[in-house]
């Protein structure tokens, strides 16, 4: 019996030993994700609030079409939001590697939109 349970415990042991040892990459050592955010639309301006490169939050007014390229950190969550500043349609959208991973559009007048996402 106790020499089962003396082979139990080494096999154990050796288990963790190798799960110890073994490199597990963390998030911070993954390539980072490149996105871009935009907004169209045909209202002439907006005002945008967006999280940043740093997971920060920018605002600022802009002329439509905007356009921002962003390089991220993998699992960073990514938020735009656009206010019409008028008439006029407005869409947001979020690009992830090119492709277009979310997209929201609005035709009131001063409506909003929003698009979020995790940066993969």
């Amino acid at each position: 019996m106790w020499l089962i349970v003396s082979i139990a415990v080494a096999v154990i042991i050796l288990c963790c030993i190798c799960l110890a040892t073994t490199s597990v990459p963390s998030l911070s050592s993954l390539t980072n994700i490149q996105a871009k955010y935009v907004i169209t639309g045909s209202a002439n301006s907006a005002f945008v609030t967006y999280t940043n490169e740093q997971g920060g939050t920018e605002q600022v007014n802009v002329d439509l079409p905007f356009e921002k390229n962003l390089v991220v950190k993998p699992g960073t969550t990514l938020v735009l939001v656009a206010q019409n500043q008028g008439t006029g349609t407005i869409t947001c959208e979020i690009w992830i590697h090119g492709e277009k991973m979310k997209t929201s559009t609005s035709s009131a007048q001063y409506g909003s939109v929003t698009c979020s996402d995790f940066a993969r």
